[in-house]
Parts: structure tokens; sequence; C-alpha cells
């Protein structure tokens, strides 16, 4: 009898199991140095929340220029950084398939944010772009038939190509979402505003930042992770944190 108590407290006093979550996309999840990037300002949301989480994948970084490429130089670096982020990696990259990654991370939960590289770069169209996510969902399942997915809609709604894909998106998860295996979409909750939540044309400001991670908060807290992300969305510093230092080198003709 006295074992079997001890059982009972050992099981009620047992760390939960964290939910695994895997991060993929591009320069947009990894961001670059100096940045906070959104997966800070999700990791400290799903912390304040209560939420027993550990975001998986291959990398750690943020990148920068040569030679500081890749590092560890967050504006605050203290954080489950593990992401599957890259710059310039589109749905088609050969590199990191999403199979591989789901068979070698075991993820609860994959997070996409892919497609603006394949429509700024590759010049997909919203069809294709809508082909390629459904596609990663099935690669995904292929690993592991039991993985949920939130599929990312992109922030840069001013390329036409990014809007027409986003405003099927929804759609397009519904029609995938199953009972075993949850698709849902994570949209930053109000619209980016470009050279407010953006630095230039594609990547998030400080604002950016939050409104990403804010999306996809809500869309994991309607998979049972975390909870919402609050609201009125706070104001945060911008970034860079430092101001940019210019150098260059004279060369015949030229200069790097």
């Amino acid at each position: 009898m006295a074992a079997l108590a001890v059982a009972v407290v050992d099981r009620m006093t047992a760390e939960p199991t964290p939910t695994r979550v895997l991060l993929v996309g591009d320069s947009v999840t990894q961001g670059s140095t100096g940045d906070w990037t959104w997966r800070y300002r999700l990791w400290e949301h799903l912390r304040d929340s209560g939420a027993t989480v550990d975001l998986v994948g291959p990398d750690e970084d943020v990148a920068g220029p040569p030679p500081d490429a890749p590092n560890l130089d967050y504006a605050d670096p203290d954080f489950d950084r593990d992401h599957a982020g890259r710059w310039g990696k589109a749905f088609t990259s050969p590199d990191w398939p999403i199979h591989d990654l789901v068979e070698a991370y075991a993820p609860d939960v994959v997070v996409e944010l892919l497609g603006v590289n394949d429509a700024l770069w590759s010049q997909a169209t919203a069809p294709q772009l809508l082909e390629d996510a459904e596609q990663f969902v099935a690669d995904a399942r292929d690993a592991d038939p039991d993985v949920d997915i939130v599929l990312g809609g992109l922030p840069q709604r001013w390329q036409p190509v990014v809007a027409a894909y986003d405003d099927e998106l929804d759609a397009l998860a519904e029609r995938l979402d199953t009972e075993r295996s949850r698709v849902v979409v994570a949209r930053a909750p109000e619209v980016f505003v470009k050279e407010v939540d953006t630095y230039d044309a594609v990547h998030p400001s400080a604002s950016g930042e939050v409104k990403i991670a804010a999306g996809v908060a809500d869309a994991l807290a309607r998979l049972g992770i975390g909870t919402t992300y609050p609201r009125p969305l706070p104001d945060v510093p911008p970034v860079p944190t430092r101001p940019a230092v210019l150098s260059a080198q004279p060369g015949p003709g030229s200069a790097v």
C-alpha cells in the first residue's frame, strides 16, 4: 500500500512533458544581428502564460554580415533559440526538407512561415504557393501522421501575390484539417504597415515581431498550447538597438 502511495505521488509531482514546437521559416524567422526576433516574443509569451514548450530545430542563430554570420548576437539571447529558419529559404528550397526535420526533431507542432521568397525571387503565383503549402503539410504528415501544423499568413500584403495567397490560406487549412492532424492559420492580428512594422520591404521591425508572435500565439492557443496574446499589443523599443557603422575598402574602379 505504501509503495502504491509513493507511485501515485511520483506521478502527480512529475514535470509535464514539454510540447515540442518546430519553427520553420526564412529570414523573417531567423532574424538578423541585433534583432529580438518574433521567436523571442513568442517564447516570452509562452513562458508567461505557463505553457510548457520546447522549441526545437537544427539552429539557434541569427544572420549577420560576413565575417559575423551566423551568430548569437540577439538583442536578448536569453530564450529557447532553437529553430529551422534561414535567410533565403523557400517552400522549394532543397535544404532542410520538412519531412527530414519532422523525423529528426519529432515536433508535436510545426509552425511554418514561408512563401515570400518564392513570390519575390522565384515569381511563384498564389496558386503555386497554395500547392506548395499543401505539399508541405503532406510531407510533414508523411514523417508523422499525428503532427499538428500552423500555416503562417504572410504579413507583406502590399505584394499582390502575397495578398492573394494569404486570402486563400484559411480555406486551405480548413480543407486539410483533420482530428488526427490539426491545421490552423496564424495571422498577424493587425495589418502590417510597410516601413513601420518592417525596417525594409520584407523584414519585421520590433512592432512587426510582436504582431507575428501574436498571430502564432493565437494559433497555438487554438491547439491548446498557451493562451492568446494579450491585447492591446505592447509598445516595444525599436530595432536596431544601436546605429549602423559603414566602412569601405577602395579597389580599382570599385569599393567594397
